[in-house]
């Protein structure tokens, strides 16, 4: 019992810390991405179970606290899951794992601004197709940098430097 105690205080604390970076780094689009960052060492210090719960709480918070309801809505639906099924798209074959992560980043990438568009009331011009195309890639280049750069950097810090607290 007073492992599962301790197991929920700091997966709470990490929540809340989730908030508010996208509370507080809202406004350059940063806390989006750092926030992730949070979910990936929960999934290495608890698993993807525990992780999952902890980005739908994070996400859902965001949700109704954070002012740029576009950003929360990224966290939740692009960058904010990810971090937890990380280590098991990684079990794949390479080639099936690189591409099993972009079909899961581009459909819910495609998916989630499909459905945000008609809300966010952008310029027509912002719709042209090949302006799109190339959202699509900056995007993939950053799904690309926390793919292969900052998640298995932060793991390994984690594992060195950090694993002790959890």
């Amino acid at each position: 019992m007073r492992r599962q105690t301790r197991v929920l205080a700091r997966c709470s604390l990490l929540t809340a810390l989730g908030v508010v970076l996208m509370l507080t780094l809202g406004f350059t689009g940063v806390g989006t991405y750092a926030a992730p960052l949070l979910v990936a060492m929960v999934q290495e210090a608890y698993g993807t179970k525990t992780a999952l719960t902890m980005w739908l709480a994070t996400g859902l918070l965001a949700l109704l606290l954070v002012t740029d309801r576009e950003l929360s809505v990224v966290y939740l639906t692009i960058f904010g899951w990810y971090p937890a099924v990380k280590p098991h798209l990684d079990r794949l074959p390479r080639l099936g794992g690189l591409l099993a992560k972009l079909a899961l980043f581009n459909g819910s990438a495609v998916a989630t601004y499909a459905a945000l568009i008609p809300f966010l009331g952008p310029e027509e011009e912002l719709l042209q197709p090949w302006l799109l195309g190339v959202m699509l890639v900056f995007g993939n280049a950053l799904f690309w940098v926390e793919d292969r750069l900052l998640l298995p950097r932060l793991v390994r810090v984690f594992r060195k430097r950090l694993k002790k607290w959890f």
